[in-house]
């Protein structure tokens, strides 16, 4: 065996974490909220058994503290990680325009169907998908970590990120999504 375990095969999702606790402890020994400490090769360990590491190195911001405090600056999204600012209210009400509010959505499916699962792409900091999940509706957010870490972020609201960009090739199958949302991505 090498020394960080990249000979065995592990189960993709969820599974090394009761497998491995002890490490899992190890990784996630710093303070909530506080700034993670850079250790590569246990990262690239955890990888190898199964974890998506969570990686702040490429970063400006190294904590939730920081994203936070960053919605003073100016550019795309900089407000996006203070969840008592502009996401408080985002999807909840029809602003009478191209916006709809959840509810409005999820009232024009046919009395006999149900929404089940879908898919946010470029879905920011996971906000349409808390929505969702507050009406019992699981939501994959797509995300691309550009300059931030908007994975972990997404995993951290207890939400299901997945890393990719529209160019590649979604791995669903046909008629698996009941609901497919898209923010500003798409269209600018």
């Amino acid at each position: 065996m090498d020394r960080i375990g990249s000979d065995e095969i592990h189960s993709p999702i969820g599974a090394v974490c009761l497998r491995f606790q002890d490490e899992l402890n190890q990784y996630m020994s710093y303070d909530i909220g506080g700034e993670c400490l850079a250790d590569e090769v246990f990262a690239q360990m955890l990888v190898s058994k199964g974890y998506s590491n969570i990686v702040w190195d490429p970063y400006t911001c190294k904590s939730h503290k920081c994203l936070i405090e960053r919605k003073n600056n100016k550019g795309y999204c900089k407000d996006c990680f203070d969840l008592q600012g502009r996401e408080k209210g985002r999807w909840i009400f029809d602003d009478g325009g191209l916006d709809f509010g959840i509810d409005q959505v999820l009232g024009t499916k046919r009395s006999d169907s149900t929404i089940h699962i879908g898919l946010d792409i470029d879905g920011g900091t996971g906000t349409f998908a808390a929505r969702m999940k507050e009406r019992n509706v699981t939501i994959i957010t797509s995300t691309l970590d550009l300059d931030s870490s908007f994975s972990h972020f997404i995993a951290s609201r207890g939400l299901t990120p997945i890393h990719l960009s529209i160019s590649q090739r979604l791995q669903f199958f046909e008629n698996t999504l009941d609901i497919v949302h898209s923010m500003e991505f798409i269209g600018n």
